[in-house]
C-alpha cells in the first residue's frame, strides 16, 4: 500500500537516463576526434519538432562533457565528467513524473470520449478517488475495524483477554495477504521459476525495506515512536496507556530491524532439509499458500529453498518471542499502513511524529500517479501507447535482429567452444522471445482482463485493497504477452514455460528513445539493454536461473584472464572496499554487451548509410556510438568512485576502459594516438570469443 507521507525518495536507478556533456572540446581531447563528414546522410529526421529534439539532445550530452580528458586515456571522464549524480537522478525523476502527469491530464481532458473504454475510466476513477479527500476518513476507520477482528485483534485493545497461544505468524501472514495487505513484516518471500523447463526457486529473507519507511532510523526516536503507538491505540479504545506493552513491539521491531543491517550469504537447501532443520514453523502452510507464475507450487519435493545465513537466528528469534508480542506487533504493522487513509486525528498524530523521523510529505497528486503507476499497468500501457509513433515496433524489432544476428556470429566466430557448445548457446538464444511495449492486437484482451474489476470510488482505503487483490492475481487472468508492464527496465519472465523479455512502453520514449532519434542514440540506450539481457541469458548467468551453463563451466581460461585483470589492484588495495572492484562475470558481460552492440551498429550503417551529427557536437556516428553507450543508463560522475589506480583510476572507470579497448575499432572510432594509450599503459584486455 502507498503512503501519503514518504521519507525521501531514494535515488531511481534505472536503466534509463540519457544526460551528459559539456560544450567543444579542447586541444587536449581535439586531437582524438576524427569529424568523418560524408555526403550520404541518411535517416533524416522529417518531424516538425527535430530541430528542438536534436537541440535537446545536444545540449544534455555537452552539459556533461569534460573538454579537458581524452576518451582514449578516459572515456568515463570524457563523457561524464561533469556530471552530479544527484542532479542526473532528480532530473530523471522529473521527466518521469512529468511525462505521467501529462498523460493524466490528457486523459482527463478527454474522459468523456473514453468513457466507454474500462482501461481508461480506470485510471481516471482511480486517480479521482485518491485525489478526493473525502474519500478518507471515518469510512476507511470502519473498515481498520473490520480488518481487526478478521485478523484477531489487537492485544494490546484487549487487556488480559487477549489468547496468546492462537497467534500464529504463519497464520496471520496469510490472512493479511488475503484481505489485501501486501507487507511482510515479519518475512520477506521471494519466488521465481528456475527456468523454462525445471522447478521452482524459493528465497527467503529477513525484510530491509518492507518494514514501514518512517522507522528507517527508529534506534534515536523511541521515545517518539513509543508515544505515537500509545495515543493511536487510546483513538482505537485503549483506557489505559500498556507501557511495557508497547516497548516489547518496540523491542521486537528493533530485533527485525536488525537483520536488515547484517551481511549476507545465501544458503540453498531442498524442501525436505530445510523443514528438518527448522521443524518449530509450519513452512508447509506458508509454501502452499505462495503463488509462482499465479500457481500453487507444483512440487514441494523438487523445490529449493534459499535462505539468508542469518535465518538461524531469524527462527531462533520467532521461537524465543512470546506469540502475544507477535501479534500485538503484526497487527500495528496493519494499523500503521492504514493512518494515512483514516480520520484527521491519526494523520496528525503521523505528523507529528513524522516530525522527528524527518518525514517527507509527499504532494497528493505526486502520491496519486504513483498509485496508478503501480498497479494500473495494463492500462497505463495502453494510454502510453496511444501517444507514441508506429514505427516503434518496427525499429525496436529490428535492432533486436541485428542485436541477435551479432551474437549468433560471435558464438560461430568463436575459436574455443566447440560445435555442441556453440549450438547450445544459439539455440538458447533463439527460444528468447521480446514482447515490445504495449500491441493493439492485445487491445481486447485488456478490455477482458479489467471487465469484473470495480473500486470503491468512496472509498480510498478499499479502492487500494481492491487494486493490490486484483493485481496480485493477474497473472492467472491474462497471458503475460498482454499484460506489458510500463516501467523503466526491460523485465523477464520465465512464465508459460518461455523465457519472456518486455520491453516497456515508459522505456520507448524521450530521453530514452524516440523514433526521430540517430540510431547511434538508440542502439546506445536500448540497443545496450537488449545485449544486456542476452548476455545474461546465453553466457554469463548460472544454471539455476537460466539453463545456462555456469561462467566457471564454460572456460577457465578465459575466466583467469578477466579475473587477472583486476587481481594486481585489488591486492594493492586491501583497504578499499571490494564490492566496487568488477567480478570476471561482470567483466566478461560489459564486454560482450559492448562487442555485440556495437557491431549490430555497424551492420545498421552498412544497411541504411551515414546519419546526420547532432548541433555543435563535433563528432562522428561512431564516436556518438561510444558515448551514448557510456552515458547510459546514467551518467555516473568519476567522483562517486574512490580513486585508487594511479591517482586516476576508480574501479568502476578502469573496468570501463577495460571494456571499450576491449573491442578493437574504440581506438580507431577516436583516432587515438599509439604512443599514449589505455592499452599501452595497462596492456591488452580480456576478449571472450577470440582465442
Amino acid at each position: 500500500m502507498g503512503d501519503y507521507y514518504r521519507i525521501s525518495k531514494k535515488l531511481f536507478i534505472i536503466s534509463s537516463i540519457g544526460i551528459i556533456f559539456s560544450s567543444f572540446l579542447t586541444n587536449t581531447s581535439a586531437a582524438v576526434i576524427n569529424n568523418i563528414q560524408n555526403s550520404e546522410v541518411t535517416k533524416e529526421c522529417s518531424d516538425q519538432n527535430c530541430e528542438k529534439l536534436y537541440s535537446e539532445l545536444s545540449n544534455r550530452i555537452n552539459e556533461r562533457l569534460n573538454k579537458n580528458a581524452s576518451p582514449c586515456d578516459n572515456i568515463q571522464e570524457f563523457v561524464c565528467g561533469h556530471s552530479d549524480f544527484w542532479s542526473v537522478s532528480e532530473e530523471w525523476n522529473s521527466i518521469h513524473e512529468g511525462l505521467l502527469h501529462k498523460l493524466l491530464e490528457m486523459l482527463k481532458s478527454r474522459i468523456n470520449d473514453f468513457i466507454d473504454y474500462k482501461p481508461f475510466k480506470l485510471i481516471n476513477d482511480v486517480y479521482k478517488t485518491c485525489m478526493r479527500y473525502e474519500n478518507t476518513g471515518q469510512q476507511s476507520l470502519d473498515l481498520l475495524r473490520d480488518i481487526i477482528k478478521k485478523l484477531g485483534n489487537w492485544p494490546l485493545l484487549e487487556g488480559d483477554n487477549g489468547k496468546e497461544s492462537d497467534f500464529d505468524w504463519i497464520d496471520f501472514f496469510v490472512k493479511s495477504h488475503d484481505i489485501g495487505f501486501k507487507s511482510f513484516h515479519f518475512l520477506t518471500v521471494w519466488d521465481w521459476s528456475k527456468d523454462y523447463k525445471s522447478t521452482e526457486l524459493m528465497l527467503f529473507h529477513i525484510p530491509p525495506d518492507n518494514l514501514s519507511r518512517e522507522n528507517a532510523t527508529l534506534n534515536i526516536s523511541i521515545p517518539a515512536y513509543k508515544n505515537y503507538i500509545a495515543k493511536v491505540s487510546e483513538l482505537l479504545g485503549n483506557t489505559q496507556i500498556p507501557s511495557e506493552e508497547i516497548d516489547e513491539i518496540i523491542a521486537f521491531e528493533l530485533n527485525i530491524l536488525k537483520f536488515s543491517y547484517t551481511a549476507r550469504e545465501i544458503i540453498r537447501l531442498p524442501y525436505y532439509e530445510f523443514i528438518k532443520k527448522y521443524p518449530s514453523t509450519n513452512w508447509r502452510k506458508l509454501l502452499k499458500f505462495i503463488k509462482v507464475c499465479g500457481n500453487e507450487i507444483p512440487s514441494l519435493s523438487n523445490l529449493m529453498i534459499s535462505v539468508t545465513n542469518d535465518f538461524p537466528d531469524f527462527v531462533k528469534l520467532m521461537e524465543k518471542t512470546p506469540k502475544r508480542v507477535q501479534a500485538n506487533y503484526g497487527v500495528w504493522k496493519i494499523i500503521q499502513e492504514t493512518i494515512p487513509y483514516l480520520t484527521d486525528e491519526y494523520r496528525e498524530l503521523k505528523r507529528e511524529y513524522c516530525s522527528t523521523q524527518q518525514c517527507k510529505i509527499e504532494i497528493r497528486a505526486d502520491y496519486c500517479r504513483e498509485v496508478i503507476d503501480q498497479y494500473l499497468k495494463a492500462a497505463l500501457s495502453v494510454l502510453y501507447a496511444k501517444n507514441f509513433d508506429n514505427d516503434i515496433d518496427t525499429i525496436i524489432t529490428e535492432m533486436i535482429v541485428n542485436i541477435k544476428e551479432q551474437f549468433v556470429n560471435l558464438i560461430n566466430e568463436s575459436t574455443w567452444m566447440n560445435n555442441e557448445t556453440k549450438n547450445q548457446r544459439i539455440e538458447l538464444l533463439q527460444n528468447i522471445t521480446f514482447v515490445i511495449g504495449y500491441k493493439e492486437r492485445n487491445n481486447d484482451e485488456i478490455v477482458k482482463y479489467y471487465e469484473n474489476f470495480e473500486i470503491d470510488t468512496n472509498n480510498y482505503l478499499q479502492t487500494l485493497i481492491n487494486l493490490e487483490l486484483f493485481d496480485r492475481g493477474s497473472n492467472t487472468k491474462l497471458d503475460f504477452d498482454a499484460i506489458i508492464a510500463q516501467g523503466d527496465r526491460i523485465s523477464s519472465s520465465y512464465c508459460n514455460h518461455r523465457k519472456v523479455f518486455t520491453i516497456p512502453m515508459n522505456m520507448l520514449r524521450e530521453p530514452l528513445f524516440s523514433v526521430n532519434y540517430p540510431m547511434y542514440v538508440n542502439y546506445g540506450h536500448i540497443g545496450k539493454d537488449i545485449a544486456a539481457i542476452i548476455t545474461e541469458s546465453i553466457i554469463v548467468m548460472k544454471e539455476k536461473l537460466t539453463g545456462g551453463i555456469n561462467l566457471t563451466e564454460i572456460n577457465d581460461e578465459k575466466t583467469l584472464c578477466f579475473r587477472q585483470q583486476v587481481e594486481n589492484y585489488t591486492s594493492t588495495n586491501a583497504n578499499n572496499s571490494l564490492n566496487e572492484w568488477p567480478s570476471p562475470s561482470q567483466q566478461i558481460s560489459r564486454h560482450i554487451i559492448y562487442k555485440a552492440t556495437y557491431r549490430a551498429y555497424q551492420q545498421w550503417i552498412t544497411k541504411y548509410g551515414i546519419e546526420p551529427s547532432l548541433p555543435e557536437l563535433p563528432f562522428s556516428n561512431n564516436q556518438m556510438f561510444w558515448i551514448n553507450l557510456i552515458r547510459y543508463p546514467f551518467c555516473f560522475p568519476p567522483s562517486e568512485f574512490s580513486i585508487v589506480i594511479d591517482n586516476k583510476y576508480s574501479p568502476y572507470v578502469f573496468n570501463t576502459m577495460r571494456a571499450v579497448t576491449s573491442v578493437s575499432e574504440f581506438y580507431k572510432d577516436f583516432n587515438c594516438p599509439v604512443d599514449n594509450s589505455f592499452i599501452k599503459n595497462y596492456g591488452p584486455s580480456c576478449t571472450f570469443f577470440e582465442a
